[in-house]
């Protein structure tokens, strides 16, 4: 028997849509015509999980349960029932930014009811799209195929974009941009300087349980509409801070403090989950202020543990603009960068007078 790990979108426990396993036909494909999986208060890529598929006699195929077969199984979060049904849909995919593709995917339900979207083989022109950005909806539109004994044992691995930044739209001259679609060359908007090129964009892939779980930063949590959508960051990722008390407690009235160290304050908290995430982060030639959803945090700090995760190629290029002395970053941060103890009084005396963390920007 072999295996296959991959990632699919889960979209909860559905009635049987194969009832009658005499034959090979799902007798309900029909019903899923019009659904549509996903919205923008609850965006289709926070359901991205890792599944494993069985391919009991290796050949390639996982099989149902159909005309009294031995059926292959599927397992997520360390359950595995049997594969009850395989259907092509034609679909609509709607990205975070608004763009929209049309493609096939399939619907794998298996025993207990359970419905995933998985996609096809590696390699197979029907997934291109899939990476295109992240996936805020999915609507069926028809059914290309439900006469099937089974799937292909193998679908492409990681189909799908996945990050804290899925769908976490950056302000650019042009508008507000998916990071997931930004590259160096391309120009975002500073706080302080306007336009700025970005050098650097880096991709870390890592686990949504422990120590890689995202902090989410709930709307409104820092301040009223700041941010205007619910982000999610990685637990080192500063976000500014700016008020009189920064400055009674810092020295400086705007001070930037890492997304771990503001958990606490009601809206913020770790967001873990089943499967992957991938953080994405844009460099500029200097430590900038950018601005994602009404919300003001840094562009990529080349830090230790940043340039830990970094490529060869891409530490020659974050050295070239950040030089560095024994992993000390020689260039200025935006803002004074702030950690411990004094970053727990900050957030216990903004609760306790009731101020903003972040106002809104005009």
């Amino acid at each position: 028997m072999t295996t296959h790990i991959f990632e699919a979108m889960y979209l909860g426990v559905y009635a049987d849509l194969d009832f009658y396993e005499l034959d090979q036909t799902t007798d309900l494909a029909a019903s899923m015509v019009g659904t549509v999986f996903g919205s923008a208060g609850a965006p289709a890529y926070l359901s991205l999980v890792d599944i494993t598929m069985t391919d009991n006699n290796g050949d390639g195929t996982s099989v149902e349960n159909d005309l009294l077969a031995f059926a292959d199984s599927v397992t997520m979060g360390g359950v595995a029932r049997a594969i009850d049904s395989v259907t092509d849909y034609a679909v609509t995919v709607t990205f975070a930014d608004g763009t929209t593709a049309t493609t096939e995917l399939e619907l794998l339900q298996d025993t207990s009811g359970r419905l995933f979207i998985v996609p096809y083989q590696q390699g197979s022109p029907l997934n291109a799209v899939l990476d295109d950005g992240p996936i805020v909806s999915i609507r069926f539109d028809a059914v290309v195929g439900s006469t099937f004994y089974g799937t292909v044992a193998n679908p492409e691995p990681d189909a799908f974009v996945t990050c804290f930044a899925a769908g976490t739209m950056i302000d650019t001259p042009e508008g507000p941009i998916d990071v997931a679609r930004l590259g160096a060359g391309d120009s975002v908007l500073t706080v302080d300087a306007g336009p700025a090129d970005v050098v650097l964009a880096t991709r870390i892939c890592g686990d949504r349980q422990g120590r890689g779980a995202p902090v989410r930063i709930a709307a409104g949590a820092l301040g009223p509409n700041v941010p205007f959508r619910d982000v999610e960051v990685s637990r080192q990722h500063r976000v500014l801070v700016a008020s009189p008390i920064a400055a009674r407690i810092f020295g400086s009235a705007e001070v930037l403090v890492r997304a771990v160290d503001l958990l606490g304050v009601p809206g913020i908290a770790l967001a873990p989950g089943q499967g992957s995430v991938t953080y994405l982060h844009v460099m500029t030639a200097r430590h900038d202020l950018l601005v994602s959803h009404g919300m003001v945090s840094e562009s990529l700090w080349p830090g230790k543990v940043a340039l830990g995760h970094m490529s060869p190629l891409q530490r020659r290029i974050a050295r070239q603009y950040y030089p560095s002395v024994e992993g000390v970053v020689l260039a200025p941060p935006a803002r004074p960068l702030v950690q411990g103890p004094g970053c727990r009084a900050l957030v216990r005396r903004h609760l306790q007078n009731g101020k903003p963390l972040q106002p809104a920007r005009g």
